[in-house]
């Protein structure tokens, strides 16, 4: 005699963990993104000093020791610049192939060239109108855009997860049956 065919039971709904996996993934996108933007952006606007320039004449400014430091102007033109030491040695000042800027407050500044300082103070001369105004700060180059790819795509992969999670949850949690209790022994 063969035994009668039973129905495997239907899947139950899915476990309340679930909702807040999905619901930590979105939250956790915020938090990255927020931590991202003021990291990156914070960065970028990093201001060691700033002068303006009066004539030919060399410009004292500051810049950190031993970091790659970028040299800014918040004018249009071309200009030629030079960085010295306080001492009057030359310090490389390497032009980027790349067109950059940055804006702080009202300015909008634009790269002119990367340096590394032995000296905390530093002198600058430029073939510029008098007014223009100098900027030394964190450069921006690959790090950069790095962070803010990161800044941008990372979260939206978390979310992404955490929206998917949810929708899918939610779903077969109306279409599946509750969970059975065991019954008491």
């Amino acid at each position: 005699m063969s035994q009668p065919y039973v129905l495997p039971p239907a899947p139950a709904r899915p476990k309340k963990f679930w909702f807040v996996l999905g619901l930590a993934l979105m939250v956790l996108a915020g938090v990255v993104f927020v931590v991202g933007a003021v990291t990156t952006f914070g960065k970028a606007t990093q201001t060691d000093s700033t002068a303006t320039l009066t004539g030919p004449e060399p410009v004292e400014m500051s810049a950190l020791v031993g970091e790659e430091r970028m040299l800014f102007e918040d004018g249009q033109a071309t200009l030629g610049c030079s960085v010295a030491g306080h001492d009057g040695a030359p310090i490389q000042l390497e032009h980027s192939a790349v067109r950059t800027s940055v804006t702080t407050g009202d300015r909008k500044w634009r790269g002119l060239g990367t340096f590394v300082s032995s000296d905390p103070d530093i002198l600058v001369t430029c073939d510029a109108p008098a007014g223009t105004v100098l900027r030394v700060g964190e450069p921006l180059g690959v790090g950069f855009v790095v962070g803010v790819m990161t800044t941008i795509l990372l979260p939206m992969l978390l979310g992404g997860i955490g929206v998917v999670v949810l929708l899918v949850t939610t779903i077969l949690w109306f279409v599946r049956a509750p969970r059975r209790q065991p019954p008491p022994e």
